[in-house]
């Protein structure tokens, strides 16, 4: 692991308060949950309880108090080349009571040692400034254990180009050797002085530049700093012998909806949208729509149980504990009494996603899951009896109808992962 880029980084970090927590943050909690890892793999729902989950890089302690939230009953071991990040990652566990976790100086290449083999391994913001991220795949890889998930980003290379360009000027004029206060200042003096509209200013800077030393170095001084494409992505797994998986964000690389009406593609995309990949699909998006700073993805072992074949119908319906929650049940309770639509993206914000909004009695009708998982035919007799009549010719609802109304409508709750199909 490179002494300098992450050394840096961490020596002039501000690190978050102690008492600060992710508890009230469902959306980053869904990311680390390796529940949505494993149901995004094989629609199957598995538990953390007992699971071991090792988090690389574990700076101040953070991103390994969201994964022991996001995972109950884990055991998470962070990991970290600072002594420094070590003891502030032990100092956080402590604060919030927690003997979940151990925490070590250790860097990628010495993994083997700890002699553990890992459910989940989250690897963020790491991979991009490691010198051969194929060896440190593989060093992860050697420590995954069967069906357990790695969790790692790159930067892109299309989406940070700005930045890409003002490193190589800063890189002209010797900033980056060894960066420190004087050469993060002589970067704001350079963007400040740039006129508004020149391409490097109005494509990077903004305010947050002006307030965190971390951030000019990480973006405009980071020696280390490498973008890629999905292609190199996919041959970085292909040779390391890793299977993708899916985006982490996955709900953000919809390649239909970049189009304004997905029902009426011009001819040729319609004539080839059956041949094209999931990959190609995600290639296209990059390509058409290159707004994301990481590529951010899951990824596993080659050889591994398929998935169950999909069904229209479920058997039985669990609520992604994310959102289990005495307030999220609360607000759809009210939603009932107020007969007012309910938005599920108002308690789980979904960055660049169309709000998921559905009737009050729909949402009723899930109030059970609040308790635990349910048949979905007791749903569905819930959802009948608060909306027993068919709004058009006010008969009473057949008993296929409402079910294809019903399952219709969880459809999309269910792609989103805020419902888990059995």
């Amino acid at each position: 692991m490179p002494m300098s880029s992450l050394s840096l980084l961490d020596r002039f970090d501000t690190p978050l308060p102690l008492e600060q927590s992710p508890q009230d943050s469902p959306y980053l909690l869904l990311k680390h949950s390796l529940l949505t890892a494993a149901y995004r793999d094989t629609r199957r729902i598995q538990d953390s309880q007992g699971r071991r989950i090792l988090d690389i890089g574990c700076g101040s302690g953070y991103k390994a108090l969201t994964l022991a939230i996001a995972n109950p009953g884990a055991h998470i071991v962070g990991i970290d080349i600072s002594e420094t990040s070590i003891q502030r990652s032990q100092e956080r566990f402590q604060h919030h009571g927690l003997d979940t976790g151990e925490f070590r100086v250790l860097s990628i290449e010495a993994l083997p040692s700890l002699g553990m083999q890992f459910d989940y391994i989250n690897c963020d913001e790491v991979l991009y400034l490691l010198p051969d991220p194929v060896a440190a795949l593989q060093t992860m890889k050697s420590v995954l254990a069967p069906g357990g998930y790695i969790r790692a980003n790159l930067h892109s290379i299309y989406q940070r180009r700005g930045y890409y360009q003002s490193q190589q000027i800063f890189r002209m004029l010797g900033l980056m050797d060894n960066p420190q206060e004087m050469e993060v200042e002589m970067v704001r003096e350079t963007m400040q002085s740039l006129k508004d509209n020149t391409f490097i200013k109005r494509v990077t800077w903004n305010p947050i530049h002006e307030e965190k030393a971390t951030a000019v170095l990480s973006d405009y001084l980071l020696a280390d700093d490498k973008g890629y494409t999905l292609p190199d992505l996919f041959a970085m797994l292909e040779a390391a012998d890793l299977r993708f998986v899916s985006m982490v964000n996955w709900q953000q690389w919809e390649f239909l909806s970049l189009f304004q009406n997905p029902d009426a593609l011009p001819d040729f995309w319609q004539k080839n949208l059956s041949r094209f990949t999931p990959q190609q699909q995600l290639r296209f998006y990059e390509l058409l729509n290159p707004i994301h700073r990481t590529l951010d993805f899951w990824c596993t072992h080659p050889t591994s149980e398929p998935p169950p074949a999909k069904h229209d119908i479920p058997t039985r319906i669990h609520l992604h504990p994310v959102l289990q929650t005495e307030a999220v049940r609360s607000a759809i309770a009210q939603s009932y009494a107020m007969a007012t639509p309910f938005d599920f993206t108002q308690h789980l914000p979904l960055p660049n996603t169309a709000p998921l909004v559905i009737e009050s009695t729909v949402a009723a009708s899930l109030l059970p899951l609040w308790e635990s998982p349910q048949p979905f035919a007791t749903l569905v007799e819930r959802y009948r009896q608060l909306h027993p009549l068919d709004p058009t010719t006010l008969e009473p609802m057949t008993a296929a109808a409402i079910t294809h109304q019903f399952t219709t409508i969880l459809a999309p709750l269910e792609t989103h992962q805020i419902l888990l199909y059995e």
